[in-house]
């Protein structure tokens, strides 16, 4: 297990660094955010099916596809057919709104009561859960691409860089200083399987790999200064686990072991990008909150 997920983690890697940094593939960027949002919203509507739930499916792959392409197009993607540019930019603060309404008519029509409740929270929470965070993702990206933040496409290939690169070796120090010197259980209701050395370790991990990618010589690397990067590196280091945990408890509720089909050694999508569902939305407030970076509006 332990090989594959090295072995997935390098090709991965190599893929997502060739979409970055070669521009003939640059358009792979918002197209692997564009799957993974609808991948993962399924495995989501999966998991509440196997509780018993049934949450509107295409509601929720419409809302949480929209949420990737509004971001983009408010932040003036260039990624976007020209006829889709506008829609999503005009579209992103009126989105939470539509989604309600159509959740809400969809039930209307299927005329179903029973559980009525918690399967209309189930499709607008599960249209949000995934797409949100990875349209805001994209969002900053496309910010620091076209020249509303810095405008230096290596300052966008950088800090998407650093938000995935500094979550996901979070993840993977947990998963290794657990596996060596793991003895005190951290939430063992929740997840037996993290400990105490475990969050440690990845705390220690998250700051390293920060560290180390502000220090390299990396283009682009100005967009964060050095507080930026202390600062994002404490609250990935915090958020990411909180992350892992709050997939756990979902996970737990409908008695899966992965979210989905486990192709990489790490489990289903949501298994690999939970953290990051939280570390993005804490870098966005940040970056926009206090350090007056340009908000995703229309």
């Amino acid at each position: 297990m332990t090989s594959t997920r090295i072995l997935s983690a390098v090709i991965f890697t190599a893929v997502f660094l060739a979409a970055m940094y070669w521009p003939p593939l640059n358009f792979l960027v918002p197209m692997i955010a564009l799957a993974a949002a609808i991948w993962g919203t399924m495995e989501f509507h999966q998991m509440a099916r196997m509780r018993g739930h049934e949450p509107v499916r295409w509601v929720m792959i419409g809302a949480a596809t929209l949420w990737v392409l509004c971001s983009m197009g408010a932040a003036g993607s260039d990624a976007l057919p020209i006829w889709l540019r506008d829609l999503p930019a005009r579209g992103l603060n009126t989105l939470p709104l539509v989604l309600l309404m159509v959740a809400g008519a969809s039930f209307v029509v299927r005329a179903r009561v029973e559980n009525c409740l918690a399967n209309v929270s189930l499709t607008v929470f599960g249209g949000m859960y995934v797409g949100l965070p990875l349209g805001f993702l994209m969002g900053m990206y496309m910010l620091a691409r076209t020249g509303k933040w810095i405008g230096e496409p290596s300052a966008a290939n950088f800090l998407l860089l650093f938000l995935i690169a500094v979550t996901w070796v979070t993840d993977s120090g947990a998963y290794f200083a657990g596996r060596r010197f793991g003895k005190h259980k951290l939430c063992p209701k929740l997840s037996p399987s993290k400990t105490v050395e475990g969050f440690i370790g990845g705390f220690v991990a998250t700051y390293l790999m920060a560290i180390m990618l502000r220090a390299l010589p990396i283009p682009g690397r100005e967009i964060l200064g050095w507080g930026d990067t202390l600062i994002l590196a404490t609250l990935f280091a915090a958020l990411g686990p909180l992350g892992d945990l709050t997939e756990s408890i979902f996970k737990r509720d409908a008695g899966v072991k992965d979210s989905g089909p486990d192709l990489t050694g790490h489990g289903g999508l949501l298994d690999v990008i939970d953290s990051l569902l939280f570390t993005v939305p804490a870098a966005y407030v940040y970056l926009v909150g206090f350090q007056q970076f340009n908000p995703i509006t229309p």
